[in-house]
């Protein structure tokens, strides 16, 4: 087993997806652009090859918009401090945001790409 920090943006979280809480099952498609793990929602949304993977999430944090220009490629450290959250039931109504799923996984993780389809 390995953990893997996996982001997701804003946008994908209040677009329809699935509400979340510490402990639940992780089944999504991911990338893995530059090092950072994304979430994929919307295959295609960007351009790079997803994997499936499956795991338990042990984390959740929410990290707030600062300054940064709309894009959409994020990371991390582009965002505010994490604040750790039990459930994404009660995300703040910051402008921009990004959440930050830990989870605990034995799937592969892709390897970092660097550029686009």
């Amino acid at each position: 087993m390995s953990e893997v920090a996996v982001l997701l943006t804003r946008f994908d979280q209040t677009c329809g997806g699935p509400l979340r809480k510490v402990g639940d099952t992780f089944s999504s498609s991911i990338h893995n652009y530059q090092g950072v793990i994304y979430e994929e929602r919307h295959p295609g949304g960007v351009s790079i090859a997803t994997y499936p993977v499956t795991g338990r999430i042990i984390g959740i944090a929410w990290r707030p918009d600062s300054a940064r220009s709309d894009k959409d490629i994020y990371s991390a450290d582009e965002f505010g401090p994490a604040t750790s959250i039990e459930s994404t039931h009660e995300l703040p109504r910051e402008s921009s945001w990004i959440l930050e799923f830990t989870v605990e996984t034995s799937d592969r993780i892709p390897e970092p790409r660097t550029d686009f389809l």
